[in-house]
């Protein structure tokens, strides 16, 4: 796993000419084993689209164990997509596949980081877009001094690919589901043996 110190989000800061100082991004390489798919609210230019798998317009994100099974949305050459926040948010987090000098990550209301910027961050080459490095795949995580509105996602070339990566409320719930389940099952092997005895 890769984590970059405040250091290396600070040459960020200033590769992006951002115009918030306190705005920061770290980066964990290959750190998750399974994403959503973002649901954009729009679209401009070619677009963007939903799949799963690999193909000529977009490869699944590389997680920590493999290529990922499910759904994730790939920009497509020459296109956005827009996706606006139920509410403003001070923190984001997106799990991005195979980044490149081609993709751009643009905050409503805050800053714009070009794929070279992040690429900085990584420790990957420009024109990489390796579809399995922890250097062009893993968790990005943004902070901003001031709430941003949504994420305009683009790509002057085939594609950019990206996953949402769950708040920490739906991992607390996740997790209550999973304890409520394992007592289930335990309580269900007590009276199993209970009733064998």
């Amino acid at each position: 796993m890769f984590l970059k110190t405040a250091a290396a989000a600070s040459v960020l800061v200033l590769a992006a000419g951002m115009a918030h100082a306190t705005d920061t991004v770290s980066f964990t390489g290959l750190g998750l084993s399974a994403i959503s798919p973002l649901t954009p609210t729009s679209s401009t230019g070619t677009g963007f689209i939903l799949q799963t798998g690999s193909n000529g317009q977009g490869a699944a994100p590389f997680l920590s164990g493999g290529a990922d099974k499910g759904e994730y949305l790939s920009v497509l050459g020459g296109g956005s997509a827009t996706i606006e926040f139920a509410a403003p948010k001070t923190e984001y987090n997106l799990y991005v596949g195979s980044l490149d000098n081609y993709n751009t990550i643009a905050f409503i209301g805050g800053p714009t980081y070009t794929g070279d910027a992040l690429l900085a961050i990584t420790g990957g080459t420009a024109i990489s877009g390796n579809q399995s490095s922890a250097l062009t795949n893993g968790l990005f995580k943004f902070s901003f001094d001031t709430p941003v509105s949504g994420i305009v996602l683009s790509s002057s070339t085939n594609s950019l690919e990206v996953g949402a990566v769950p708040e920490p409320a739906t991992w607390a719930v996740m997790l209550l589901g999973f304890g409520g389940i394992g007592a289930s099952m335990r309580s269900a092997r007590r009276k199993q043996a209970a009733a064998t005895a």
